[in-house]
């Protein structure tokens, strides 16, 4: 008896795509200039050298703060000094504090979830996201990772709108394009999805992430051979994308092209072995390797 034909269906929930968010940074508020002027720009925290970078910023916050201990800037600021040196219980803290001071701060608020993405705490980071959005509509950090943070947690109806939006905002941002289109493929708007992404890597042809996206809307829909060539061209931009390699391992099994999936296999295995076993078992299921050789 032969064995039945091998369906791709069962392994698409499997597939990874590549959400690429901006690198986003605390951010520290500063109220004076050094000639007394008042400011309300916010300053990107610069990432420092040496194992104690931050602990005369964190002593120099909490002197501040013994002479005013009502000031919210202050605060935020020792929130962001916190969270840099990566004590983010004590960051958390800072700008929960900052809040309690001022509930209208927007930048305490994206500090607060961005320092709860960082922690694992993604449903509160969303939260405070949200509430930074809300409060600064224009604030566009609050929105990429806010964007970003309901993907995570599979609000992905929620982040087609959200990057709707964005979209609307940085038209002409990489990122912002290629996130879009994952956010399409999660709800299974798949020709949307492949029409945004072909833009994507039209304008932005050496986006490695984008390529990887836009061959994992083709496989979804059962366009094998055109998502291997984008897999190929994710591939030829950045060598070590374990995304890509992974999901064009599962193009070559629907394209029944057993050797080249195993080539993937065999870079996963040294770089990610998580990703590895789940590609061994799709493989074991088709006969392409021996349990001996694993």
């Amino acid at each position: 008896m032969t064995s039945p034909r091998f369906s791709l269906i069962p392994i698409l929930p499997a597939i990874f795509l590549c959400a690429i968010v901006t690198s986003a940074q605390v951010s520290r508020v500063v109220m004076k200039t050094d000639n007394g002027s008042a400011r309300s720009t916010s300053e990107q925290i610069v990432e420092s050298s040496g194992d104690d970078c931050c602990v005369g910023t964190i002593e120099g916050y909490k002197g501040k703060l013994l002479a005013n201990s009502t000031d919210a800037i202050s605060y935020n600021n020792l929130g962001v000094a916190y969270a840099t040196a990566e004590q983010f219980a004590e960051a958390i803290s800072a700008f929960k504090q900052a809040l309690a001071l001022n509930p209208k701060f927007a930048h305490a608020h994206y500090n607060l979830g961005h320092t709860y993405s960082e922690a694992g705490r993604d449903p509160e980071a969303l939260e405070e996201l949200s509430q930074a959005v809300r409060l600064a509509p224009s604030f566009g950090p609050a929105r990429v990772e806010m964007c970003a943070t309901q993907l995570a947690i599979g609000r992905n109806e929620e982040a087609v709108s959200c990057y709707d939006v964005l979209l609307k905002l940085a038209p002409h941002n990489a990122e912002t394009r290629s996130n879009y289109g994952f956010a399409l493929i999660e709800v299974g708007e798949y020709k949307m999805a492949i029409a945004t992404l072909t833009e994507t890597v039209r304008l932005f042809p050496d986006y490695a992430a984008a390529y990887n996206n836009l061959g994992s809307a083709l496989i979804r829909s059962g366009l094998y051979e055109q998502g291997v060539v984008y897999l190929q061209g994710a591939l030829a931009r950045d060598p070590n994308c374990e995304a890509a390699r992974y999901n064009l391992a599962l193009a070559y099994l629907a394209l029944h092209k057993r050797s080249a999936a195993l080539e993937q296999y065999a870079f996963l295995k040294h770089r990610n072995d998580a990703r590895a076993k789940t590609l061994y078992e799709l493989m074991f299921r088709q006969r392409i390797l021996s349990a001996e050789s694993h």
